[in-house]
This record gives C-alpha cells, structure tokens and sequence, in this order.
C-alpha cells in the first residue's frame, strides 16, 4: 500500500468563507432554503418575504426600502403584480441609492403572485444595497392581510486575509494516587470564535470591531439642512450577535457555522497611514453560549 492509499486528495478544500452577523439568537435559516448550486447565495440569509394571509383579490401596495434613514418607496403596485414587474419597481425605487442606482442585476424576485397563499414573494439584494428595512403600505387590499419580513443578517464584509474558525479548551486531567496517568480529562472552558481582519472602512465595520452603538441620521432638504451621517457611539454595554460562516465543502455545497450568541470585544488598533497600506480592524466573535447550541451544517446531496 502507498502512503497515497491512506487518504483522499479529494477531501482537501481550498476556498473561501464569508461571514454574517444579526442580532442575537437570530435563528439559522432552514437548510430547505439552502442554495445548493450556489454555496455563497445570500437568498437564504438575506431575503425579505411579502406573503398573504388569503388570496389577494383586490387592492394596491407600496413598499419602501428604508437605508440609513432615507426611504426609497416603489410606485403602487396591484394586488396581482408579477414577480418581474415587481422587480422593476423596486430597481426604479432604488434609482437614487448611495453609490450609484440599483442594477436589474442587483435585485432579484421571485415567487408569486398574492392571488394565491402559497407563492409568496422573495426579495433578494446585492451585498452593497443590503443594510436597510423593507416596510409595507396596502391600499384597499381585499381577499386576505398583507406582511412583510424584512431579513436580520448581514455580510461583515470584506476582509485581509478571510476568516479563522478557532476552538479554544480549558480542561483539567483528573488522576487517583494509585496510577500516575490521569483516569480521565475534563473540559473546563470551551470558546468557538470566528476571527479575521476586516478591510472594508465603513460604519458596520466600526461599530463591530469597537462595539459602538449606530445610528443613522437621514439627510434634511433644503438650505442649512442636516447632511446624511451614521452615529457611532463606544458603549460599556456588551454587544452580542448571532454569527454564520458560510462555506464550501469538498462536494461545493454549503457548509455553514452557526453560532447564536457572540461577542466582539478583542482589542483593535487600524493604522491610518496616507498610502502605504489600506485600513485594517480586527474582529473576533467569541462564543458566549451554551457550547450545544453552536452547529455545523454540512451538506451533502441537492434536494430530491
């Protein structure tokens, strides 16, 4: 037998992560929603849904896009509109969106139409128009009682040198006089934390790296109005989020790490130097809950 008989070369990945935070104990999507021909899709993660409580049968509805506190809302729309002409409306919606218009490409719906309880509607963005809050205006809306869910996760965003999953034990050997190897060994602590060094200067960034409280102040109109601005406040108060490290497997499914509650709080230092190197901050989102609730989905085979 050759040395090469006693593994598989092809169990050996090499690939990247992406990472998403929400607020905490954010559940995991259902694995019915994974995307296994894509295994960084956002669709499971950051997809808003527009379903019904009955069959629409009449009626109108807006929806607005709400962005660092600029609301960017879709013409009315009839109660029986199709998932492309709804795509449209949202893409126009977001004509002035910070960082230039919404591409067609950039949206994307699916589902349909509200003439039916079982089709609702999925509303899936690009990365960069991600951040926001959908809300929804009914106008004489008739057959049944319109809702929306707006998605709680977000990417953390780009990072240096992509992501580290590390476990941390703490554990405690037990001997007996009698024997002088221990008997047994106990975990005493035991940490999951996901780590890398983020490269995108925005304020999500910021406010994870120094735990800081944000807000955004949406722009005023007018001569001596107010400018557009997001409020980042240091805070002692712990902040803690719920964490998923999506990834590809030896098979190029999903794989994803799911952890419910963490905390942000190693210490960070960015070097602001003109052009010599761009800014960097480190984050580590330490785990800070039962070690039982953490999971690993690993996929395996498309759905049936």
């Amino acid at each position: 037998m050759t040395i090469g008989q006693l593994y598989n070369s092809n169990n050996v990945v090499v690939g990247q992560a992406a990472c998403m935070v929400a607020p905490a104990f954010t559940p995991c999507p259902s694995p019915v929603s994974a995307v296994m021909t894509d295994p960084f899709s956002l669709i499971p993660w950051s997809a808003a849904t527009i379903s019904t409580s009955g069959a629409l049968t009449a009626g109108t509805f807006t929806l607005t896009y709400t962005y660092q506190g600029t609301p960017y809302t879709t013409a009315a729309q009839q109660y029986s509109v199709t998932a492309a002409q709804l795509q449209t409306a949202i893409v126009a919606a977001l004509a002035a969106f910070p960082g230039g218009a919404a591409l067609a490409s950039e949206v994307n719906v699916t589902g349909g139409p509200l003439t039916a309880t079982g089709t609702p509607f999925s509303i899936s963005l690009a990365e960069r128009l991600i951040g926001g809050t959908w809300t929804l205006t009914p106008t004489g809306i008739t057959g049944g009682t319109l809702t929306i869910t707006s998605p709680l996760w977000v990417p953390v965003g780009a990072t240096d040198q992509g992501w580290t999953f590390a476990s941390n034990k703490t554990t405690q050997a037990i001997n007996i006089e009698e024997q002088s190897t221990p008997v047994a060994t106990e975990v005493t602590t035991q940490t999951l934390t996901i780590g890398g060094q983020l490269s995108e200067d925005i304020a999500q960034t910021l406010s994870i790296a120094y735990n800081m409280v944000s807000s955004a102040v949406a722009p005023g109109s007018g001569p001596g109005s107010t400018p557009g601005y997001t409020l980042l406040s240091p805070t002692d108060t712990v902040l803690t989020y719920a964490v998923a490290l999506i990834m590809a497997n030896r098979l190029t499914y999903p794989r994803w790490l799911y952890v419910p509650q963490a905390t942000s709080l190693t210490n960070v230092s960015a070097a602001l130097r003109r052009a010599a190197a761009k800014r960097m901050y480190q984050v580590d989102f330490s785990s800070v809950c039962p070690i039982g609730q953490i999971s690993i989905y690993d996929f395996t085979a498309p759905h049936s």
